[in-house]
């Protein structure tokens, strides 16, 4: 998807300029947390995961691998329309990181999976819900690391109808 085309633009781009690095290990916790401000409301989404360890069937390109739970809420709030969208789901992860330089680390990851999701809307008196259903989980980030610890992550979420463009932070554990 989107985070392909930048690695494939990134390696384009910046040609040897960058070395490929593998900042997770086996047995890894990132936990994530970001906000976003959608047209009517707040977005949030926040998850946990853990490193299964390395992908090497490219021996040129080093990835690792994990297992992921997410969410995301977000709350719409205007004049005359208010409603709310939330979503969870398992996911697998796929991580590939760059060093493009001193303080240029990036971490970019895509996490794949079925989640289950729900909404709820009020439009000028009217209201609308409908039962959770299940739908395709896609959370996608770039992250930048400010210290061994902190990153600095810039995602989009989506679970089966709602979507969270965020900024937040990664903490690792």
């Amino acid at each position: 998807s989107i985070l392909l085309m930048v690695i494939m633009v990134s390696g384009g781009l910046f040609g040897d300029t960058f070395t490929d690095v593998q900042y997770n290990k086996k047995g890894q916790i990132n936990l994530t947390a970001v906000a976003g401000y959608p047209v009517y409301g707040l977005s949030v989404g926040a998850g946990a995961e853990i490193i299964m360890g390395d992908l090497d069937f490219i021996p040129e390109f080093p990835m690792e691998w994990g297992l992921a739970a997410r969410g995301v809420f977000s709350l719409y709030l205007f004049s005359s329309y208010s409603g709310i969208e939330y979503g969870a789901a398992p996911l697998a992860t796929l991580h590939k990181g760059f060093n493009f330089g001193e303080n240029l680390e990036f971490d970019f990851t895509v996490g794949l999976g079925l989640g289950l999701y729900g909404y709820s809307y009020g439009y000028l008196g009217y209201d609308y819900s409908e039962p959770i259903k299940m739908g395709f989980a896609s959370f996608d980030s770039i992250s930048w690391k400010m210290s061994e610890n902190l990153w600095l992550t810039l995602e989009y979420a989506y679970v089966g109808r709602g979507s969270v463009y965020g900024v937040g932070v990664r903490l690792v554990k």
